[in-house]
């Protein structure tokens, strides 16, 4: 087995990211992250999938050949900035809102 490890933090503020789902998602092999962001998977080698999510975050994907211990960094993008959060004017709109079927037929918003 070969070892995947490392940290996710918060892109924004650099903070660690806890309780982070990280999930190889071609053996269904996944663990959260702790409290300083750390995971760590034992993985056979070869073709990986790990997706990195959280709510209120962007989902990341890293998808590589693993041939032996491997260690990096995910820096999770907030669905809303820190900078909107605190009243300043930028923010960025990173998921777009989808409405049901149902609701765009009677003209909802």
């Amino acid at each position: 087995m070969i070892t995947v490890s490392g940290f996710v933090n918060n892109l924004d503020t650099g903070k660690p990211k806890k309780n982070t789902a990280v999930l190889e998602t071609i053996s269904m092999v996944g663990t959260i992250t702790n409290n300083d962001g750390y995971f760590r998977l034992l993985l056979k080698p070869g073709q990986k999938i790990i997706e990195f999510s959280s709510p209120g975050y962007m989902t990341h994907t890293s998808s590589f050949i693993l041939a032996s211990d491997t260690t990096f960094t995910v820096d999770l993008i907030p669905l809303v900035s820190q900078s909107l959060a605190a009243g300043q004017a930028e923010f960025r709109l990173v998921e777009p809102v989808l409405q049901d079927s149902a609701e765009r037929a009677a003209g909802k918003h």
